[in-house]
């Protein structure tokens, strides 16, 4: 048992941790602290044996085939199926935009009308509480998904895992770059970020090349050429603010500093931290939050210097 996980156990504190999306495995990040922590997977693929075994790792879990919707709890949507079922989307991709690209996957092989549920019901039906830290990956939908749930629920997610769309992929996609400073004004802030996307080159391009050497086929360019950002992955905490000016209690503060940590967010531990001792006085929690967040810095001795780090991507990957 690692000494995060400890000390969750100890306090009595087990988080909910939720993924809504396709899970074919529980979002590794989570590892260490499963054993006490309970988790709902919703989404396709809950089936897959990988998913099945996982459920022994959390003190409980529910895997549920539900599809989240950002609209009425139960109401029959249109799912667009597509050839890569990752980029299944209850939107229809944009006319036109797979002639574009190489590898975009999001072409729609079928349409399949299913019953949807929305967030809020199912943590209803499983009586749960607000989730602790969510991670969404639903293609074009987070955004409507996260607006969906009622206040109480939405306001006490203390980490949030989406992702945000940068090329207009779907048809009726909400804007997600207007979406960053609301999340911004609800207390959040970004602790990690992954960009991800195609090859931008249009298929005439691709037929142009080709003929001038064989050799240059669609995988050739899958396995050698660089993507083009089109969608990126985002990682938020609340701000230690939010916690204090929502009169949150001892339990959020402790769970948002180990969610830092899971991150390697050891500096925004050590501020969250100062906020507990700042508004509860310092006791014997925050004592062992020290220990653990002290013993963390220590660990980061054992790495490159940054401006190393930096100088080696430079020359490996050319950033």
């Amino acid at each position: 048992m690692s000494s995060l996980d400890a000390l969750i156990a100890e306090l009595e504190i087990p988080p909910l941790l939720v993924e809504v999306g396709p899970v074919d495995r529980p979002f590794p990040v989570w590892e260490p602290i499963a054993a006490h922590s309970v988790y709902v997977g919703a989404g396709p693929d809950t089936s897959r044996p990988a998913v099945r075994k996982a459920r022994s790792r959390f003190q409980s879990a529910h895997f549920l085939d539900d599809l989240i919707v950002p609209v009425e709890d139960r109401a029959a949507v249109t799912l667009h199926v597509a050839k890569d079922p990752t980029y299944s989307s209850l939107l229809a991709p944009r006319p036109g935009l797979e002639s574009q690209f190489i590898d975009l996957g999001c072409a729609v092989q079928d349409e399949r009308v299913v019953r949807g549920a929305t967030l809020g019901a199912v943590l209803d039906r499983l009586s749960l509480p607000a989730p602790d830290w969510l991670h969404m990956n639903v293609n074009g939908v987070e955004v409507p998904i996260f607006r969906s749930l009622p206040d109480p629920l939405r306001g006490r997610i203390l980490a949030l895992d989406s992702c945000f769309q940068l090329l207009e992929l779907w048809t009726g996609q909400a804007s997600h770059i207007a979406a960053y400073e609301e999340f911004v004004q609800q207390g959040f802030w970004i602790s990690r970020l992954w960009p991800s996307g195609p090859i931008r080159m249009r298929r005439e391009s691709r037929a142009a090349v080709r003929s001038l050497e064989r050799g240059f086929t669609e995988q050739f360019f899958i396995d050698h050429h660089r993507v083009a950002p089109a969608w990126v992955f985002l990682r938020f905490f609340r701000t230690p603010e939010y916690l204090t000016e929502h009169d949150l209690a001892r339990r959020e503060y402790v769970l948002l500093w180990a969610f830092g940590v899971l991150d390697g967010q050891i500096g925004f531990a050590a501020d969250v931290v100062i906020e507990y001792e700042r508004r509860f006085g310092p006791d014997r929690h925050s004592r062992a939050l020290w220990e653990v967040t002290v013993a963390r810095l220590r660990r980061l001795g054992g790495f490159l210097p940054a401006a190393v780090r930096r100088a080696l991507r430079r020359v490996l990957f050319g950033m």
